[in-house]
């Protein structure tokens, strides 16, 4: 059985047809395994994303839970104060200290001597002569 030119030709060309498509096979799958590669690494790199959204999101929800409440408290000790009532369970503050104090116990200089106590000048008194016009 002899293989005539026609047929030696359609061989070669096959052959070569097939290498070319081997060729396209091998850089097709190549290219697959180098997508599949970056999308793994996208994946991973959404869900580390995703993980430090929610507990940031969490973080930001407590932190915004204890503001509310330190408001809510600040509200009721405003209101207290607004009816005049003392607040049951409120820390003494320092505005309720001083409110407290004597208004000649402020102006109290350290010898013991008070501004009212002292012997300051009137304006009048510290006036020689009247202004000309």
């Amino acid at each position: 059985m002899s293989l005539d030119s026609s047929e030696l030709e359609w061989a070669r060309r096959l052959s070569k047809q097939l290498k070319m498509l081997s060729e396209v096979a091998e850089r097709l799958t190549y290219r697959l395994l180098e997508l599949e590669e970056r999308f793994a690494v996208q994946d991973h790199q959404l869900t580390s994303r995703q993980l430090a959204a929610e507990q940031s999101h969490s973080q930001v929800a407590e932190a915004m839970e204890e503001r509310m409440l330190e408001t809510e408290n600040r509200l009721g000790r405003l209101d207290d104060l607004l009816r005049k009532v003392e607040p049951r369970t409120a820390p003494p503050s320092p505005l309720r200290a001083l409110s407290r104090l004597s208004p000649m116990s402020m102006h109290a200089s350290p010898e013991g001597e008070t501004f009212l106590d002292a012997d300051l000048p009137f304006a009048e008194d510290s006036v020689d002569q009247p202004l000309a016009s």
